[in-house]
């Protein structure tokens, strides 16, 4: 079966790329969703102080006459490209780029991938599949490579985390069908966007599905703002990003700085603006088997949003991959064209 095109979740988000697939087992990959210029001399080697110290990842992708840096690495060694945070990002070169340097750093050059859009978006689907669909030329770290994307299967974002809850590693369900055709509200909380889904009898539900332009991105304009008031400097919304969730403190001069302390009351308000949406769209979500708490933002403020909902919310595990691995398992069903032939 090795022969065989990949079958993926691919979730390029506007905070970081998150891939899932299972080549023999779970497995995922996750980075910054942002471009850095390569400017970096060809001819040069990269120096070492011989001291123990360690890059983080970095590519190097070059893609239709334009060069790269794409990686961990990225928003501290280079200098970042102008990164669209809104729909006409969809089914750009940049989102392709974003894409293309996912399956080369798992290995994958054939693949049929479920992905997700914003419900807020979902009218630039087409773009999308248009834009993944097909083969790709490339030189990844120096090497030439060909990426082809048989099939595109784009759905509702946050439809991701219900499979993630309700399907197994072979795309199969977990649990019994009248539990499956109850109903279910999801909150996915994202980077630029919020998106509400409603499902009942295995069907979204359009008056209880929409999505607000609030994410995780309003918290950090205010903690930037307020970095900026005090230090008199300004850093990128992907480094204050990679920070807050991993709890690391961020080193201005010679100051250790605690980004949750200086985040708490935006991230309050942010939870608390998505709970008077959901609340406003599902009243107590007193129809619902379960309520569905993932995405990026729930690592940050998930509990204050579940909490909203005590009697039938939970918190996904691994909540920011949940959508991506959701798609993975959708991905193993018969479910795309090449099933049918």
């Amino acid at each position: 079966m090795d022969d065989q095109p990949a079958r993926l979740g691919l979730d390029v988000g506007f905070g970081d790329v998150k891939l899932a697939w299972f080549p023999d087992k779970l497995r995922t990959i996750t980075f910054p969703a942002v471009l850095g210029r390569a400017e970096e001399p060809s001819s040069g080697q990269r120096l070492n102080l011989g001291l123990g110290g360690r890059r983080r990842r970095i590519q190097t992708l070059e893609y239709r006459g334009h060069a790269y840096f794409v990686g961990e690495g990225v928003i501290i060694e280079s200098r970042l490209g102008g990164t669209r945070q809104n729909a006409e990002r969809i089914g750009s070169e940049e989102e392709r780029v974003l894409m293309l340097a996912a399956l080369a750093r798992a290995g994958i050059h054939e693949a049929l991938i479920v992905t997700g859009l914003p419900v807020l978006w979902w009218d630039r689907r087409r773009d999308l599949v248009r834009s993944w669909r097909g083969e790709h030329r490339l030189t990844v770290d120096g090497k030439a490579q060909t990426i082809t994307v048989r099939e595109v299967r784009p759905v509702w974002q946050p439809l991701g985390s219900f499979y993630a809850r309700f399907l197994g590693d072979d795309g199969a369900a977990l649990s019994e069908e009248q539990t499956l055709r109850a109903g279910f509200g999801i909150v996915d909380i994202g980077f630029n966007t919020t998106d509400l889904s409603g499902l009942h009898n295995l069907q979204p539900i359009p008056r209880w599905s929409g999505g607000v332009r609030v994410g995780v991105r309003d918290a950090l304009d205010v903690l930037s703002a307020r970095i900026e008031a005090r230090y008199g400097v300004r850093r990128p919304l992907a480094e204050l990003a990679v920070a807050l969730r991993s709890g690391q403190p961020l080193t201005i001069y010679r100051e250790t700085v605690d980004l949750k302390a200086l985040a708490s009351s935006a991230l309050t308000s942010l939870a608390q603006e998505i709970v008077g949406e959901t609340t406003r769209q599902w009243g107590q979500a007193d129809r619902f088997y379960s309520v569905l708490v993932s995405g990026g933002g729930a690592a940050l403020i998930g509990k204050a949003v579940a909490a909203a909902f005590p009697r039938n919310a939970e918190i996904l595990p691994r909540p920011a991959l949940a959508n991506a691995i959701g798609f993975a398992r959708f991905a193993q069903r018969r479910i795309f064209r090449a099933d049918r032939r």
